[in-house]
């Protein structure tokens, strides 16, 4: 399989990876891999090893645990992957994945914001063009979208002002603008995105 696309540091595990003669090292390298912010499309190449790991280990590593269910997700098996998500015992993790699933409310995400910001993985959007997928895909808050479309500082805005930093308002912007399309305000969404795609053109942002 080709893996050009993924980040060097990816490439050069992932050779390691068919190098290894035991599950021990398999586990070692895992483990250095959840250590760092790995990119979502990276973690489904690693997939084949997660599922080398017998259960009695995995259960007794929670960032293996985190891998494996956050893998399970993305892959649709919803119901194996809160299998996993119940055996997390740590906060950092649960957080994560449970960000990551939109499994929190908005005041949940509201009262972690600060340490779901430490541990967020800003590379994975790279996955939609260095955006999340906050629209479509499995991160949509387009559930929340009558409150970003009426108030002036909703909650979702402050968790992404937290969140995306400089990005924020371009961000909130397309969102609101989705959100007004959904709901069939075809002329509110084109106001605001016929005044924010020049300036996404000249700063070459291709969200």
């Amino acid at each position: 399989m080709k893996i050009s696309y993924l980040p060097a540091q990816d490439r050069q595990t992932l050779r390691l990876l068919r190098q290894t003669r035991s599950i021990e090292e398999v586990i070692n390298i895992l483990k250095g891999v959840l250590s760092r912010s790995v990119l979502f499309h990276s973690l489904m190449e690693y997939r084949k090893w997660f599922f080398m790991i017998p259960e009695e280990q995995l259960i007794k590593n929670q960032e293996l645990l985190y891998g494996k269910a956050m893998i399970l997700f993305l892959q649709g098996k919803l119901q194996e992957s809160s299998k996993y998500r119940e055996l997390l015992t740590s906060k950092k993790y649960s957080l994560l994945y449970d960000f990551m699933a939109s499994k929190l409310s908005l005041d949940e995400m509201e009262e972690n914001v600060l340490e779901i910001a430490d541990i967020f993985p800003k590379d994975y959007v790279e996955l939609t063009g260095a955006r999340p997928c906050a629209i479509n895909g499995l991160w949509d808050f387009t559930r929340y979208g009558q409150e970003l479309i009426s108030s002036n500082e909703s909650k979702l805005e402050k968790i992404i002002k937290v969140l995306y930093e400089d990005e924020a308002d371009d961000i909130i912007d397309i969102m609101k603008a989705e959100c007004l399309y959904q709901q069939n305000k075809c002329y509110e969404a084109l106001v605001i995105l016929l005044g924010k795609i020049p300036i996404l053109e000249r700063k070459k942002d291709i969200r």
